[in-house]
């Protein structure tokens, strides 16, 4: 669940890790590596997310995101994912509600905001609106890195449909700007990687145990 420690958004400056963490420019995932990030998001969550791939998909994969599908209504937080036969990014509100980018999938590094109370979806440069009508239930699970939460509510948190990217940060907020996680890519005292969040300062590295690997030192 969220947690009740909130701060303002803040970048990815150096100095925010405590003693004995070293930063990174990024973390990459090979291995179906995943972050929990422990939020069940709202009609009012947005997020803040910088990736690149690390090559074209073959099969769809989500870069983050949490479904309950199969149950109605339809609730569900999926940011932004990479659909397979039209090489494209796209955005998903529900199983329902798709919005498809039409911008192709390459290797470059990617900022994506989306601003779910005013139904805005940023992708760099472009501007998306979501949807004219719509209204939102809360998700049941968590929002998942590198993967999508799909049917939380019949599993446990796991992470289908893997995004093999590079992920160089993520802000989960309160459309008023108030944080909920804002991680940064990072090696823990005990030499593992992963991404630490500045506002409950918990380290968080791969439930399922697989290992991410670790960009250039900051």
């Amino acid at each position: 669940m969220i947690g009740l420690n909130r701060r303002r958004v803040m970048g990815n400056k150096k100095g925010l890790l405590p003693s004995g963490y070293t930063q990174l420019d990024y973390i990459e995932n090979r291995y179906r590596a995943y972050i929990d990030t422990g939020v069940r998001p709202t009609a009012t969550t947005d997020i803040d997310f910088t990736f690149s791939c690390l090559w074209k998909p073959t099969s769809d994969s989500f870069i983050c995101g949490c479904q309950q599908y199969g149950y109605k209504p339809y609730n569900a937080y999926i940011f932004v994912n990479c659909n397979a036969a039209m090489q494209t990014f796209r955005y998903n509100v529900h199983s329902k509600s798709i919005l498809n980018t039409n911008i192709p999938v390459d290797t470059n590094v990617h900022t994506v905001k989306v601003r779910t109370a005013t139904g805005i979806y940023i992708f760099d440069d472009n501007q998306f609106v979501l949807y004219d009508s719509f209204v939102y239930n809360d998700a049941i699970g968590n929002i998942v890195l590198f993967g999508l939460n799909e049917n939380p509510k019949v599993q446990p948190v796991k992470a289908n449909y893997p995004a093999y990217i590079k992920v160089y940060g993520c802000s989960i907020m309160n459309n008023d700007g108030m944080l909920y996680r804002h991680f940064i890519p990072c090696i823990s005292p005990n030499n593992v990687v992963g991404m630490y969040d500045t506002v409950e300062g918990v380290f968080y590295s791969s439930p399922n145990g697989a290992a991410f690997i670790a960009g250039p030192k900051i």
